[in-house]
């Protein structure tokens, strides 16, 4: 699983920064052409919505990853000897949760494949944005199983 987790990792990290130079790079070279030579890419501000929102899925998995995801620890405070229960059960409702999006991006990605619905700017497939969603939540899975295995108390030191 370690050996999962740091490929994960790795394509986390270089993807995220692949991404965010591309949509960096779209948006400024849209500025120009808007304010420079009145002309813009018809294309370019989808792509780069489209791409973000694969940005902000794969980054919640690398924040999970970096144990930066959001827990409400008054509980824990109030309750400190149930402390890796409750750790617990936060991972495995997360994980739920992450499973509910991905099961919901996986059928929607299909309805839209079914309905050949096509997307405006790029005239490429609808699904194909969607399933940068479908990778980040995952993506999310994995790494909330992989919090939970390690918050196991087998596993604390």
């Amino acid at each position: 699983m370690d050996r999962i987790s740091a490929n994960l990792k790795s394509f986390e990290e270089k993807s995220l920064f692949v991404l965010v130079v591309v949509i960096l790079a779209l948006i400024f070279i849209n500025v120009v052409l808007r304010y420079a030579f009145n002309k813009t890419l018809t294309w370019g501000e989808e792509l780069s919505r489209f791409l973000f929102v694969s940005v902000t899925y794969i980054g919640a998995a690398a924040g999970v990853r970096r144990k930066g995801h959001i827990i409400v620890d008054l509980l824990m405070v109030v309750f400190p000897k149930t402390r890796w229960f409750l750790m617990l059960l936060a991972h495995v409702l997360a994980f739920a949760f992450s499973s509910l999006i991905l099961v919901s991006s996986i059928q929607y990605a299909h309805f839209l494949r079914n309905v050949e619905q096509i997307s405006t700017g790029l005239e490429i497939p609808m699904w194909l944005p969607y399933s940068g969603v479908i990778l980040g939540s995952l993506l999310m899975c994995f790494r909330f199983f992989e919090a939970f295995i390690k918050a196991l108390p087998s596993h604390e030191p």
